[in-house]
C-alpha cells in the first residue's frame, strides 16, 4: 500500500478547490488538478500539481479521454472530488429551460458523468473514495435561487444512494454540505436567470432578500477555504481517527441550517401524524 493517495479534484481555478490541492500537496500526496484556466494550470503544476484541462460539462467522449488520461498519470485514482460548481440567481420561474440545464449540467450532471467514468476503475482496485461538494442550499430551499438548490438536493440524494451501492466494494461516497465561505463562487462565477420578473424584486420579498444578502455579505462570509481544504484532506483521508463520514457539514452557519431543518421536519411530523397515518390499509 502507497503513503500517497491520488486526488483528482475538479474546479481548482480558485477557492477551496486550489486550497485543496495546496493541502493535499503538502501531505504528501500526488494530485490531478483541473481546470478551464490555462494560466491556472500552469500555476498550479509549478506548486507541484498535475495540470488537467477539464470541463465538467463536456461532451461523453471528451470526459472519457481526460479520465483516462488521469488515470494513467500515476496508474490510479484514489480520491474523485468534485468541486467544480456555479450559483445562479433567479427564481423558478425567471430561469429559462435553458439556463436551468446549464447549471444541472455543470453542478449534477458533470459530478455523476465523472463518477460513471472513474467507478470501473476504483472497483477493480476495490478502493476509492468519492467527495461531493454539497451546500447549505442542498438542506435547505432557498427564495431567489431555486434550480441552484435543485442541484444540491439531487446531488444529495445520489451520493447517498451511491455511497449505499459501493461501500461494500471498499469505496466510500461523501457528501460534503458547506455553508458559506470566502470564495469567488458569489462573483466571478455567479450566473444569473436572463428574465427579470419585478413582482419576485420588490422590496421586503424572499427573492429580493437573497440577492440583498449575497449583494452584502460576499466579503464578509464566515467560511475560510484554508480551513475547510485541511478538513477536507484530513479527514476523508481517514486521519482523523474517527473512520470517514457519509455525510459531514462545514461551517457553523451549516451545522445551525441543518440543524434548523431537522427541528422543522421534526415538528411538521408531529403536527401531520395522524394524517400522514390514516393513508394506511
Amino acid at each position: 500500500m502507497s503513503d500517497f493517495q491520488v486526488w483528482l479534484i475538479t474546479g481548482c481555478s480558485s477557492g477551496i478547490g486550489r486550497e485543496t490541492v495546496l493541502v493535499a500537496l503538502a501531505a504528501g500526496h500526488k494530485v490531478i488538478a483541473t481546470a478551464r484556466r490555462a494560466d491556472a494550470l500552469r500555476e498550479l503544476e509549478e506548486l507541484g500539481a498535475y495540470g488537467l484541462f477539464l470541463d465538467v460539462t463536456s461532451p461523453a467522449a471528451e470526459l472519457r479521454k481526460a479520465v483516462e488520461t488521469a488515470v494513467a498519470v500515476y496508474g490510479r485514482i484514489d480520491v474523485l472530488v468534485n468541486n467544480a460548481g456555479q450559483i445562479m440567481l433567479g427564481t423558478l420561474e425567471e430561469a429559462s429551460e435553458e439556463e436551468v440545464n446549464r447549471i444541472f449540467q455543470v453542478n449534477l450532471f458533470g459530478p455523476i458523468n465523472l463518477i460513471r467514468l472513474i467507478l470501473p476503475h476504483m472497483r477493480e482496485r476495490r478502493s476509492g473514495t468519492i467527495i461531493n461538494f454539497g451546500s447549505i442550499a442542498g438542506t435547505a430551499g432557498y427564495a431567489g435561487v431555486a434550480s441552484y438548490v435543485g442541484t444540491k438536493f439531487a446531488l444529495k440524494g445520489y451520493t447517498e444512494s451511491l455511497n449505499a451501492e459501493v461501500k461494500h466494494l471498499g469505496i466510500r461516497a461523501i457528501y460534503l454540505e458547506l455553508g458559506y465561505f470566502r470564495t469567488g463562487v458569489l462573483k466571478v462565477r455567479m450566473l444569473r436567470a436572463s428574465r427579470t420578473i419585478p413582482e419576485y424584486h420588490s422590496p421586503g420579498t424572499a427573492a429580493n432578500n437573497m440577492e440583498t444578502w449575497i449583494a452584502e455579505k460576499t466579503s464578509t462570509l464566515p467560511g475560510d477555504p484554508r480551513k475547510a481544504a485541511e478538513v477536507i484532506v484530513r479527514v476523508c483521508s481517514g486521519l482523523d481517527g474517527r473512520g470517514i463520514p457519509e455525510y459531514l457539514a462545514l461551517g457553523t452557519d451549516a451545522l445551525m441550517s441543518a440543524g434548523a431543518k431537522i427541528q422543522y421536519v421534526a415538528e411538521n411530523i408531529e403536527k401531520w401524524e395522524d394524517v400522514s397515518r390514516s393513508t394506511d390499509f
